[in-house]
């Protein structure tokens, strides 16, 4: 599944599961269940701006749940803050402005098999296009003899 915090996109969501080739598209609420978020000062525009308080506001700055605040008399925005991003276990995470998008990477034994038959299904169709005349005959097997992967 793809999971999406931020942004406007409901209604776009069997759009998005065609497009990445995705099983479901979830909106959540807050980018926190996608990532822990870590904010640091952005000492290239506070340096300017909070000159001998830099050390109270970059340690409020650290420990902030959300921008913009206010702090020492001064309100920090998204300028002032270099934020990043580490994602949670099992998925993948990008963000774009306010929009956070994670993508889950555990592998089932169904997501497994169904891999399986589309690279079976993609290479008859490529042999199609190809140069062998379209008369000839192509015979896929399973070898049993191989064991499935692990998704382990």
């Amino acid at each position: 599944a793809l999971k999406l915090a931020g942004g406007d996109v409901k209604g776009l969501e069997e759009l998005i599961e065609d497009e990445l080739n995705v099983k479901a598209v979830e909106f959540v609420a807050d980018e926190t269940e996608l990532c822990n978020v870590f904010y640091k000062a952005n000492f290239k525009t506070l340096g300017k701006k909070c000159g001998p308080k830099m050390k109270a506001v970059a340690a409020a700055i650290a420990a902030a749940k959300h921008v913009p605040f206010e702090c020492e008399g001064f309100t920090i925005t998204a300028d002032d803050v270099l934020v990043t991003r580490s994602p949670k276990e099992g998925l993948v995470v990008a963000s774009e402005g306010t929009i956070v998008v994670g993508l889950e990477t555990a592998l089932t034994p169904e997501l497994i098999a169904e891999g399986l038959a589309r690279q079976c299904a993609r290479r008859r169709t490529s042999r199609s296009l190809s140069a062998f005349p379209s008369l000839s005959r192509l015979t896929m097997r399973r070898n049993p003899h191989l064991r499935p992967i692990s998704t382990t």
